[in-house]
């Protein structure tokens, strides 16, 4: 699937276009619905069917989420405080204290990352220990640290350690060896509803949100999720085209690329980097609103997916609001934690005269205090605003009495201040590795920045022609070697899955991801309704033999809003665009029986 941070762009973009389609709106909701079926990943269905400890985890994360706010409210009064005295010792010594500040934080921000890094790694971690003894027939038992050393294929399959927890993960049949078996046809007892919302009527259920949605909170919620729809189906196959193959096949190397596009495309389209962009303020509701919208989603899933179509992982089988809600709030803690701020790039101290009369003027301009604050607002906020204007005067006050003295020191700290750059220089490449290293793992963003400093990221994000024009390709074979979801399939052995198709991709070669809201990404709607009524297998492969290699679902802005504007009816395509695009759901691959 494309990430969070694109569908809300989709969204975003769509309402801009169509301002017209999206009466009585509230954003919030909107955003929150654009992010869709993905919500219900949070449930984790098969590890909180127990009361008791979905209870616990509820309780963890309201903790969580309350200390998380003070600390930022402190941060943020601490911030206001604080300024005067950080600018008047950036002022007596030059601008040394300022970056010494920098080189401080980014230490602190290495040392996290790095700990971070050490615990994914060693979740991933190779056993290298001499496996020769169990070669040696007379040697005691004893002498072998682990037993499993003795495994004839040991060697092999000690490399295949790669992927925790993520691997665990994917759809209902991916084949991945010991980390994940496909579920039995026909069967879903076991599958999340995040699988079933993204695999089986995902239309007729988008659909009912937004025939039975009723306010402001529930209709904004339910237009933003036919976005996700829109966006899935025209978007999904541009990600696969990156993967070389589909989520069922390849989820680990999916969920790396999904998340080097969002960040790619999220400073593309204007937004800035990534890690600044506070996407749980984006999707907060306060709790009547969160609640209006849990009610909708729950019983339009009830009215939509009967027996034996209900997975039995809950314990009612359905969720109830309380366990969507969690699934939210999980969700806001994961992206406050994922994108609550980045290191920045260093700036280079001034090198020349004019540019240490500039920083000096702006660090006096910075600090005019401006009119006094008025007295109507809350009295917190007067008190702080009060103390700001009084800290900003008198700082400005000792300034001007200090200026001699702050321009001969500016001239001074010259020397020192480029060597401390280089230092923190140093200090943010070590960040930025590590920060991409972990994102290559799958264990967060990394930043826009990242991307400038790594090269090959931007080329991991650009789309290729499929070998033989043929998809999609097969699982990699078992067991993988190290780092395999980082290059493409073909190259570690995958093959072509049996009666492959011609992709149907909204793409070309070297298409980068703006090109899933690019205007030229043009939608062929003869061939949509085409693929939408098509009632088997062969005739939608027949139908990927006449159009494919075309753009027929066009970008994901305009299909969206064909959808919300009834020019398209929300068929029920597959959402991960699982062989190409223009397929429905199916129980056996392929077979004729949808469902």
């Amino acid at each position: 699937m494309p990430k969070f941070g694109s569908h809300i762009i989709f969204a975003e973009l769509a309402r801009r276009k169509r301002p017209d389609l999206f009466v009585d709106h509230h954003e919030n909701a909107y955003r929150f619905g654009a992010i869709g079926p993905d919500t219900t990943l949070f449930m984790f269905d098969p590890a909180t069917n127990k009361p008791a400890l979905r209870k616990g985890m509820t309780a963890a994360l309201e903790v969580l989420d309350a200390v998380n706010r003070i600390k930022e409210e402190l941060q943020r009064i601490a911030a206001e405080l604080t300024k005067p005295v950080d600018d008047i010792a950036d002022w007596l010594s030059g601008g040394i204290t300022k970056d010494l500040k920098y080189t401080v934080n980014t230490a602190l921000e290495a040392v996290f990352l790095a700990a971070k890094l050490g615990i994914a790694w060693s979740a991933n971690s190779i056993n290298i220990n001499n496996p020769v003894f169990s070669k040696l027939g007379g040697l005691p038992a004893d002498f072998i640290k682990n037993s499993d050393h003795a495994a004839q294929r040991w060697v092999i399959t000690s490399t295949d350690n790669f992927g925790f927890p993520f691997r665990m993960f994917g759809h209902p049949y991916t084949d991945d060896g010991a980390w994940k078996s496909p579920l039995p046809t026909g069967n879903y007892d076991e599958w999340w509803w995040m699988d079933l919302l993204h695999y089986r009527k995902t239309g007729a259920f988008a659909a009912d949100l937004l025939s039975n949605a009723r306010g402001p909170v529930q209709t904004s919620y339910a237009r933003g999720y036919m976005t996700h729809v829109g966006g899935d189906v025209s978007g999904h196959p541009f990600i696969n085209s990156l993967v070389e193959g589909p989520f069922r096949n390849h989820a680990y190397r999916h969920l790396v690329l999904e998340t080097l596009s969002d960040t790619w495309l999220w400073e593309n389209q204007g937004h800035g980097d990534i890690l600044d962009a506070r996407l749980d303020r984006k999707i907060h509701l306060n709790v009547s609103d969160s609640e209006q919208v849990a009610a909708l989603v729950v019983q339009s899933m009830r009215r939509v997916y009967q027996p034996p179509m209900v997975p039995r992982l809950l314990r009612s089988g359905y969720p109830d609001e309380g366990e969507f809600l969690f699934a939210y709030r999980f969700m806001q803690n994961y992206l406050r934690m994922s994108t609550n701020g980045s290191v920045p790039r260093p700036v280079p101290p001034p090198d020349n005269p004019n540019e240490v009369i500039k920083e000096i003027m702006d660090l006096l301009r910075n600090n005019l205090p401006g009119p006094i604050p008025g007295g109507n607002a809350d009295i917190i906020d007067f008190l702080k605003a009060l103390f700001s204007w009084f800290g900003k005067g008198l700082t400005l006050l000792l300034m001007i009495a200090t200026l001699p003295w702050a321009v001969l020191m500016r001239f001074v700290a010259l020397a020192p201040r480029w060597i401390i750059y280089i230092v923190n220089l140093a200090l943010f490449y070590i960040v930025s590795a590590i920060r991409t290293m972990l994102c290559l793992t799958g264990w967060g963003y990394c930043s826009s920045e990242d991307f400038r400093n790594f090269g090959f990221l931007k080329d991991m994000i650009v789309s290729r022609d499929y070998e033989g024009n043929q998809y999609p390709q097969s699982n990699t074979s078992i067991p993988k070697p190290p780092f395999y979801w980082l290059v493409s399939p073909r190259k570690v052995g995958s093959r072509h899955e049996p009666a492959a198709t011609i992709p149907l991709n909204p793409n070309s070669r070297g298409k980068r991801p703006d090109w899933m809201v690019d205007p030229a990404n043009v939608m062929d709607k003869h061939a949509v309704f085409a693929f939408g009524q098509a009632a088997t297998p062969d005739e939608t492969r027949r139908l990927e033999m006449r159009y494919g290699g075309q753009s027929v679902f066009g970008n994901a802005v305009d299909l969206s809003i064909a959808l919300l504007d009834g020019t398209v009816p929300p068929f029920d395509f597959d959402l991960d665009g699982d062989r190409g695009s223009g397929y429905k759901g199916w129980e056996t691959l392929p077979n004729d029986y949808y469902v």
